[in-house]
C-alpha cells in the first residue's frame, strides 16, 4: 500500500517546481505591503470587541484589534467594507 500523504506532498512538490522564480524577478505575495494609494479611506470601528475583514480586491486583512481602532481602507475595497454597520468615516 502507497503512502497518500507522502504522494499528496510529492505531487505538491511537483506542482510547485515549474513556478520557482528566477534570479532578478521579484515575487509577489498577496498580502505583502503595498503603499496605500492617496485614495485611501481611514474608518473608525465602533463596536464593542474586534474586528477581522478581508479586501474583496486586495485581499488584504484590515484588523481592528478593538473599540475606536483608525485604519486606511484602500480605495478597491471599500465598496464593500464601507457599509459594515459598526464602521464610520474619518475625515
Amino acid at each position: 500500500m502507497g503512502n497518500c500523504c507522502g504522494q499528496k506532498r510529492a505531487a505538491l512538490n511537483q506542482n510547485f517546481a515549474g513556478s520557482q522564480t528566477t534570479p532578478g524577478t521579484i515575487p509577489t505575495f498577496r498580502n505583502f505591503p503595498r503603499k496605500l494609494t492617496e485614495n485611501a479611506v481611514k474608518l473608525k470601528y465602533t463596536g464593542g470587541t474586534a474586528l477581522m475583514l478581508r479586501g474583496p480586491a486586495s485581499r488584504k486583512i484590515y484588523n481592528f484589534h478593538g473599540p475606536q481602532v483608525v485604519l486606511e481602507i484602500e480605495q478597491d475595497d471599500i465598496i464593500a467594507i464601507v457599509d459594515h454597520p459598526n464602521l464610520i468615516r474619518v475625515i
